[in-house]
């Protein structure tokens, strides 16, 4: 691993920007770091193996805010993240991603309510906008306004927002074990679920950053069969990991299992999808019986389909980790 030393007093805010064969896209995320009206902070580029031109481009971007470190083999996102973690100096982290970019005020806004918030406040959130590139068009998006104890609301994983609208306490997330690098999607709802299972979280109710996508670099679809795999892994994962919790809260894992058979009916995996609603079923009958009357298609497409196009059974378990 390769790193720049840039001597620089410690700054309030580390900004951590993962990178990966974006160099074309990386610009405009800096500059959004750039211009921002706040500007105690420190930006910690993390390229994680690029092969594209991103260390040309990289070259480019020089300050004594800006720190640059390169993985010497690619690693994932979470990995790259975590690098930047470690490396970070400043009382906060805040993270974007390479095909992104923030408001002017969010750095502003936000440590202003996380400097005055109590200590066992660990994050503080924005709201967010997606903008497809190819139309400019303007997609409204996050807009949780919870506050307080919201660990019943990440363990049902209903996140007030993605990683981009974060700002958190550096030694928070240095203690929770920073991102989990086996996941490659989910790592956001992941590292939310194990913050506020010990902190509460507050929000700064302002458009602080906008997610990009229809650009012409790779990104997975919801309905391609690796973003589906990669959904049930990850609710197995999250149901096994936290086990304890779910078990004094049948509900809340009731309606993991149904998020279960959503994705498997999408997947074609009727009999796995039955299993997981009939084990929702058992933990909430009412709230199950409800959410079927309410979707009696969806539960005909999976009783319908299960003579027509038969599966190997997968286990609904939430201590497996296992997939079809």
């Amino acid at each position: 691993m390769k790193q720049e030393n840039i001597e620089i007093s410690d700054p309030k805010v580390s900004v951590i920007i993962p990178t990966f064969n974006r160099a074309d896209l990386l610009p405009r995320a800096v500059n959004s770091v750039l211009y921002q009206t706040f500007t105690d902070y420190e930006i910690i580029i993390v390229d994680d193996c690029s092969s594209d031109n991103t260390q040309d481009v990289m070259a480019t971007l020089s300050g004594p805010s800006i720190r640059q470190i390169r993985h010497d083999r690619n690693k994932g996102q979470s990995a790259a993240i975590n690098t930047g973690i470690a490396n970070a100096r400043g009382e906060y982290v805040a993270f974007l991603d390479d095909d992104d970019e923030w408001l002017p005020n969010k750095l502003d806004g936000q440590v202003q309510i996380l400097d005055s918030s109590a200590d066992n406040v660990g994050l503080v959130y924005g709201h967010m906008d997606r903008i497809e590139d190819s139309t400019g068009r303007l997609i409204p998006s996050y807009r949780s306004i919870a506050e307080g104890d919201i660990f019943e609301d990440a363990l049902a994983l209903n996140i007030p927002g993605p990683t981009i609208v974060l700002l958190v306490r550096s030694s928070i997330a240095r203690d929770i074990g920073g991102f989990d690098e086996d996941l490659s999607r989910y790592n956001d709802a992941d590292f939310i679920c194990r913050v506020s299972r010990h902190y509460h979280v507050t929000v700064f109710p302002q458009v602080v950053a906008r997610a990009h996508f229809d650009h012409e670099h790779e990104q997975m679809g919801h309905e391609e069969p690796k973003y589906l795999a990669d959904a049930v892994n990850f609710l197995r994962m999250h149901m096994d990991r936290f086990a304890s919790e779910l078990d004094e809260r049948p509900r809340t894992l009731s309606t993991l299992f149904r998020r279960l058979a959503r994705v498997e009916i999408v997947r074609g995996n009727r009999r796995a999808a039955l299993s997981a609603l009939v084990s929702a079923f058992r933990l909430d009958p009412l709230g199950v019986t409800r959410a079927v009357l309410k979707n009696l298609r969806l539960v005909g497409n999976i009783v319908s389909g299960l003579t027509r196009n038969p599966v190997s059974k997968l286990r609904t378990s939430r201590r497996s980790n296992q997939t079809q």
